[in-house]
C-alpha cells in the first residue's frame, strides 16, 4: 500500500514537472513566435501563455509548494535544510517576477511593449 509521504513525492515530481518542463517550452515556443517578426502570431502567443499560466503555471505552482511543506512536515526534514530553504528562495523569486511581469498588459500586436 502507498503512505502518504509516497503519494505527496509523487504529486511533487509531477507538479514540478509541469512548471519547470512547461516554462521551459513555454520559452522555446517564444522563440519561434518572436523569431518570425509577425505581431499576429506573437500577440496570439502571448494570449495563449496567459491562458496556460493562470491554467496550468499558477496552480501547479501553488500546489507544488503546499505539497513540498506537506512533505517537510510528514517526513524526517526541517526548513533547515539548505536546499529547502534555496527551493522557497527560487519560488518566492520566481513569484515576484512573475507577477511584476503580468502587471504590464499586451494590448495589440502593434503595441511597443514588444
Amino acid at each position: 500500500m502507498i503512505t502518504l509521504y509516497e503519494a505527496l513525492v509523487f504529486v511533487h515530481v509531477i507538479l514540478a514537472i509541469v512548471w519547470v518542463g512547461g516554462g521551459i517550452m513555454i520559452q522555446l515556443y517564444a522563440l519561434r513566435a518572436v523569431g518570425t517578426n509577425d505581431p499576429l502570431r506573437i500577440a496570439g502567443f502571448a494570449k495563449d501563455t496567459e491562458v496556460i499560466g493562470t491554467r496550468a503555471f499558477i496552480p501547479a505552482s501553488l500546489l507544488l509548494v503546499i505539497s513540498g511543506i506537506w512533505l517537510v512536515a510528514e517526513g524526517s526534514w526541517g526548513f533547515d535544510h539548505f536546499w529547502i530553504v534555496f527551493a522557497l528562495a527560487v519560488y518566492t523569486a520566481s513569484a515576484l517576477t512573475g507577477s511584476r511581469g503580468s502587471s504590464s498588459s499586451f494590448s495589440s500586436p502593434s503595441s511597443s511593449t514588444w
